[in-house]
């Protein structure tokens, strides 16, 4: 009964599925690997070349996604980011909590607090199996899907 009231209330009334909080992202990314080489100057005048990889463990690819979260209200309702998922038909997938390397590459993680209110945005970074068709993905908070931006 209450999975019948919760799917009647979420079909009636789908903008109190997330309270005051507004959240959209972008479309999904697949990546086997994020590279970057950066050039730097040695004190006596010669150039180093550093270059950085960071794959996904073996038999997995990143998906990453952007996400936004607006809450411009009075609600007390809390954002809690951790509760993200990725969703693959019967399997979910949680977002990797070692995300901050993205920063290496000039990519915003999105932050891993509970919001209270205003506006954040960043990108979430997941690991699937590599065989997971990137079109059947579905991003999940507290069992409602989220859109993409339009």
């Amino acid at each position: 009964m209450k999975n019948i009231l919760f799917f009647l209330s979420w079909y009636m009334f789908p903008a109190l599925a997330f309270c005051d909080w507004h959240i959209t992202r972008s479309d999904f990314e697949a990546k086997e690997l994020f590279k970057a080489t950066q050039t730097y100057e040695l004190y006596t005048g010669d150039s180093a070349v550093e270059e950085r990889e960071k794959k996904p463990q073996e038999g997995f690819k990143f998906i990453l996604v952007q996400i936004q979260a607006k809450n411009d209200g009075n609600s007390p309702d809390l954002f809690k980011s951790k509760e993200i998922l990725l969703k693959s038909g019967n399997n979910t997938y949680p977002r990797l909590k070692e995300d901050k390397f993205l920063l290496e590459y000039n990519i915003k993680p999105f932050t891993q607090l509970t919001l209270k209110k205003g506006t954040h945005q960043g990108s979430l970074i997941f690991e699937v199996p590599t065989q997971t068709d990137i079109t059947t993905l579905d991003l999940i908070y507290q069992n409602n899907s989220i859109k993409t931006e339009k």
